[in-house]
């Protein structure tokens, strides 16, 4: 029975030899996988500022997004929503500065097509100037945009 009983305790000190083991494997991979799942996270947030692919992405022609990209495209810089407003010649009331703003601070917030280099001034995301900070930089009245 000694036999037995001294076979029988070096399998279970062997057995927790490998749990202990085991253990400590995984406790090492789970640091890996906080690694890369940071790592992971950290080049999807530079890949939103790198990726100049939402700019193309389709907006309704004739719409007024469409019509601002246009704009913008065409000046080569952004543009205080003022002038875009101006360039779509409409008339530079509150109501059409909260509406405009609106539409273009939604793609803003997606990250798609339009960025904010300023206080109610919009750019383009591929246009290379959208960190250019522009002149006219007031800040209008029931600042819709900036929400």
């Amino acid at each position: 029975m000694n036999i037995v009983t001294s076979e029988i305790k070096r399998r279970i000190k062997k057995q927790q030899q490998r749990l202990e083991d085991l253990r400590l494997q995984y406790a090492q991979i789970t640091k890996e996988i906080a690694i890369e799942e940071a790592l992971l996270a950290q080049c999807e947030e530079v890949l939103k500022f790198c990726d100049t692919s939402s700019n193309d992405v389709e907006l309704r022609p004739g719409s007024d997004a469409a019509k601002v990209r246009k704009l913008i495209e065409e000046s080569g810089k952004p543009l205080h929503v003022t002038e875009i407003l101006k360039g779509l010649g409409k008339q530079d009331t509150q109501n059409h500065r909260a509406s405009l703003g609106g539409t273009l601070n939604s793609y803003v917030k997606k990250g798609m097509v339009f960025t904010r280099p300023a206080p109610n001034t919009f750019g383009l995301i591929s246009s290379g100037s959208n960190n250019e900070r522009v002149g006219n930089d007031e800040i209008i009245e029931a600042d819709v945009v900036n929400s």
